[in-house]
């Protein structure tokens, strides 16, 4: 019997280590997975997983507009081209996580979160005298981390599933689909800004809604 306790203490023992150690995992784990995401200040935009860059023109706006008040982020390379560029419109006006999720058109809609999000790789499109973007959000989330009007400031991250407009909607692109944003190229893009300046209702460029 002696040996049997023994044996058994030893067992005990050993589940004992085993479940510190785990309790000592998970704490670990939760830890980090509050730790909160540290957005360096600025902005850095990265497509496709290729090197991120950073705009050299950078605009930042709190727009209300037919009633309707919204965000816009105007991110170029410089401020006479489009290549490369990313816009994002969105009714977001405070912290917090909103997705959008293209209808089977590739139209963003959404009252609370984001409407608008496109990337300009090679070129862009145009219509009714307003500038599109070569790829478009199928699926968008933006990560409002801070948004403040009083001190002019926001901090937020976007990650997008994206596909290629061109391919989708201009006839003579090669790699056409007729309207399928399923059968064009497919992307990822993400941004982070950081502590960006808020600019009331100005724009370099005509609001598209």
């Amino acid at each position: 019997m002696k040996r049997i306790f023994t044996i058994m203490g030893v067992a005990l023992i050993a589940c004992s280590l085993i479940t510190s150690c785990k309790d000592k995992n998970e704490d670990t784990e939760d830890n980090n997975q509050n730790q909160e995401e540290q957005i360096a200040d600025g902005v850095k935009i990265q497509f496709n997983g290729g090197e991120a860059w950073v705009p050299g023109d950078a605009s930042t706006l709190n727009v209300t507009y037919n009633g309707s008040t919204f965000m816009i982020a105007d991110y170029f390379g410089t401020a006479d081209s489009y290549v490369p560029g990313f816009e994002l419109y969105t009714y977001q006006q405070a912290a917090g996580s909103q997705t959008t999720t293209a209808d089977a058109q590739g139209q963003l809609s959404s009252t609370t979160g984001p409407m608008i999000c496109e990337y300009y790789e090679n070129t862009y499109l145009t219509s009714n005298g307003s500038a599109y973007g070569d790829w478009w959000a199928k699926s968008v989330t933006c990560d409002m981390k801070a948004f403040d009007l009083s001190t002019l400031k926001t901090t937020f991250v976007v990650d997008a599933n994206m596909f290629s407009a061109l391919q989708a909607f201009v006839s003579n692109a090669e790699g056409y689909t007729g309207g399928d944003i399923n059968a064009a190229a497919q992307g990822t893009l993400n941004v982070k800004a950081g502590n960006m300046p808020l600019t009331e209702q100005s724009a370099k460029r005509p609001y598209k809604i």
